[in-house]
């Protein structure tokens, strides 16, 4: 497969169809998010925590996938726990009038 079982622990991919190209996308995107966790704890973060991630870091592939992955309240429900300065303005902007709306 062209994704890392990093990714399907963390991400659960695995039962979504993908192109190479926009899992390649994914499986960085993630795994740029998660720089600060070590490879053995990330199999226990919980949905909010890599939403959050996904949103305050993560690229807009990645948010998108985060939105189709988990649902579009608890994405919802995660960003409406974030403080407005916990992302850039201009993040913050589209994830409130664009992906959230």
């Amino acid at each position: 497969t062209a994704y890392s079982g990093r990714l399907d622990r963390c991400g659960g991919i695995e039962s979504e169809r993908w192109d190479n190209k926009s899992m390649d996308t994914a499986t960085s995107d993630i795994q740029s998010v998660l720089w600060d966790i070590p490879e053995e704890k990330v199999v226990t973060l919980s949905a909010d925590f890599l939403i959050m991630r996904a949103l305050s870091y993560g690229t807009v592939p990645l948010m998108l996938h985060i939105k189709r992955r988990y649902g579009l309240d608890a994405v919802r429900n995660v960003f409406r726990s974030l403080k407005p300065t916990s992302m850039s303005a201009r993040r913050y902007a589209y994830a409130k009038n664009v992906l959230l709306a």
